[in-house]
């Protein structure tokens, strides 16, 4: 048989015995899912390549996929974008459970060695370039790891047969156009060097998907959470709270961010790794944004410390707002985010204190 999602949490099964409806009162589970799907389609444990498998997010993947019992190969270069020991320590978790190369996938014999290696039936591209300040000082390592990083896996992926492959992009590509952000709007004209970047990286992926390469493309907002990277701005706030050190907000702290936990992220993600097919983009964001200054506050509470808050110039390279509309992710994969700011913030702080306090 087969299934097709008529809107949100509602599945039809058709088969030999006709149609069968199972509505669900709320979202699906990820166990659901899961469940569903494996039951119809049979799905095997895979081996997944994970580029950027070190990474903030990459780090919180890999962990969910090994919980599957699937077989993960992680390809990163540790550069110095952070410092390379905090990547090395979320690897080091791992142990012997992964297959780990350092290396530099903007070089095209790495991608190549590596799937012709492997053979993975699935790749998740999440190696990158990130921050919008630093692209502006750097322009060529963006450009290099963004698109030529990404234009070298694609080339990869269907030179081999990849079945699937789930790539990020960022919120940062619909630049300052009304929102919330819709996948279906206009493209609005990048605000920095990594929103051009992820522009490009979107036009290389459409270019592969009309040649049959099956993507699916995640459009993540403002991502936060355990192993956060240190240039991020909760990572920032919350260094300073408890280093009783000054705030440098830019702006008058009324701008709006959509602040999505990092397994929620996760969550969607490993549900495009089994979804019946490839859709080609999608917005994972959390759909309540908040104000900067309202963000401060709770760290304040969640930390006991007072903030000291200098306010200087906007950035013109920083959007106004992000916001994401999250129907098709909901549509096509039952998901939505479930972790409310609050109790993300909560668990953030928490491993800051264990990790880096």
């Amino acid at each position: 048989g087969y299934i097709k999602q008529k809107g949100f949490g509602n599945i039809i099964i058709y088969s030999t015995l006709g149609e069968k409806q199972c509505p669900h009162q709320n979202r699906l589970t990820y166990t659901d899912f899961h469940g569903l799907i494996s039951a119809l389609f049979n799905f095997p444990v895979m081996q997944i390549l994970v580029t950027g498998g070190a990474g903030f997010i990459g780090s919180h993947v890999v962990d969910a996929l090994l919980a599957q019992d699937h077989q993960v190969v992680i390809v990163d270069n540790f550069n110095a974008a952070y410092p390379p020991e905090f990547k090395r320590s979320n690897v080091n978790r791992f142990g012997t459970q992964i297959n780990l190369h350092e290396a530099d996938i903007s070089k095209p014999e790495v991608m190549d060695a590596l799937v012709r290696r492997y053979r993975p039936q699935q790749i998740i591209h999440l190696a990158a370039r990130s921050g919008v300040r630093a692209s502006q000082l750097i322009p060529n390592e963006y450009i290099q790891s963004n698109i030529v990083g990404t234009a070298n896996v694609l080339k990869a992926a269907s030179d081999f047969g990849v079945r699937r492959v789930i790539i990020s992009s960022s919120s940062q590509v619909y630049g300052n156009i009304q929102p919330p952000f819709s996948e279906e709007a206009i493209l609005g004209k990048p605000l920095s060097v990594y929103a051009a970047t992820k522009q490009s990286l979107e036009t290389l992926v459409q270019q592969y998907v009309a040649h049959g390469l099956p993507v699916t493309m995640f459009r993540f907002f403002t991502v936060y959470g355990e192993r956060g990277r240190p240039d991020m701005a909760p990572y920032i706030f919350t260094q300073a709270l408890f280093q009783q050190q000054p705030i440098t907000l830019f702006g008058d702290g009324s701008q709006l961010r959509d602040f999505t936990y990092v397994k929620d992220i996760v969550d969607g993600i490993l549900r495009a790794v089994i979804a019946p097919i490839a859709y080609p983009v999608m917005n994972l964001g959390h759909n309540q944004p908040v104000k900067l200054i309202d963000f401060i506050q709770t760290l304040e509470r969640l930390t006991g410390k007072t903030a000291q808050l200098i306010f200087a110039p906007a950035r013109t390279e920083e959007m106004p707002v992000t916001w994401a509309n999250i129907f098709r992710a909901k549509q096509y994969l039952g998901w939505e985010p479930t972790t409310s700011l609050d109790v993300g913030l909560e668990q953030f702080v928490d491993w800051f204190k264990r990790e880096r306090a």
